[in-house]
């Protein structure tokens, strides 16, 4: 098919640097966290356990329940 022939959404794309932008703020922010609330958050929302597993992973439940 030529371009002139092409309707414009089979030509748009969608553009991946906007998602690799906000992966690396991500990165950055979840860097700047002192180390017990850096891994209350990934214990809970990647590990997907409850604040009482995390608790028991030798973090206090105070930071949990106050990180989350």
């Amino acid at each position: 098919m030529s371009i002139e022939a092409a309707d414009e959404a089979s030509l748009a794309v969608t553009p991946a640097q906007g998602a690799r932008l906000l992966a690396a703020d991500l990165l950055r922010a979840l860097n700047g966290l002192p180390d017990d609330q850096r891994s209350v958050l990934l214990l809970v929302s990647v590990e997907d356990l409850s604040t009482a597993e995390a608790a028991v992973m030798k973090v206090p439940m105070g930071t949990v329940t106050s990180c989350l």
